[in-house]
């Protein structure tokens, strides 16, 4: 907080005329203060992270099922896989709430390239988010790991959105037979409990259901 000189006047002015009664006393008040112990600030309570409220969502065509903090909007969207493939994907998202599932099923598919795909994908969705801001994304971390025995790529990043807002995000690429599954949560740099315990139950809940994953021709090895 900033005070102007009148402000600061006004304090000053404050403390002389508290200092007075003790002139007039000889001091008697400040005696009585030094034996009186100032009581001890109270013990700041630890506020309980909030549980958010979270709508299950099941897809029928891709085989997941998720927790968002609102329900998805869903649209389809066409991705460019090469110079003349081009795969229609799904996109499901929770408005407001920076929370997206998106679904890409490859036309074929070659498990020797499972890593090189799940990390062209990753990139791709990375880079895109940072698309309209000056500096580009930071990777923070990336691992291999597995969701339900199928093959993923674990990742954080930051980047600064439009508006000049430093964001975290999550994302988590799958490679559920020949389908790209991707999940995509954003939160900001500041901790916001509801907001980081939806984000992490959405990351969390992500899983398959118990039925065959799809299956596509093996790509043209040349």
């Amino acid at each position: 907080m900033v005070f102007g000189i009148a402000g600061l006047a006004v304090l000053c002015g404050a403390g002389v005329w508290a200092l007075l009664p003790q002139a007039l006393n000889g001091g008697q008040d400040a005696a009585a203060a030094s034996t009186t112990q100032a009581a001890p600030p109270p013990t700041p309570t630890a506020r309980p992270t909030p549980t958010p409220r979270l709508t299950d969502y099941t897809d029928p065509t891709h085989g997941f099922e998720v927790k968002l903090l609102s329900p998805p909007t869903h649209t389809k969207v066409a991705i460019p896989l090469t110079a003349d493939t081009t795969a229609t994907a799904d996109v499901f998202t929770a408005q407001y709430h920076g929370q997206s599932v998106i679904a890409v099923p490859l036309p074929c598919m070659n498990p020797a390239h499972t890593t090189e795909i799940l990390q062209g994908f990753m990139d791709s969705t990375v880079n895109g988010q940072g698309k309209s801001t000056s500096a580009p994304p930071v990777v923070e971390t990336r691992d291999s790991t597995t969701l339900q025995s199928f093959p993923a790529i674990l990742g954080k990043f930051t980047y600064t959105d439009a508006d000049g807002r430093r964001l975290n995000a999550q994302i988590l690429t799958v490679m559920h037979g020949s389908t790209l599954i991707q999940a995509l949560a954003i939160s900001g740099s500041s901790p916001d409990a509801f907001l980081d315990a939806g984000q992490k139950a959405f990351m969390d809940s992500l899983h398959f259901l118990d039925r065959p994953a799809p299956s596509a021709p093996m790509c043209d090895p040349s």
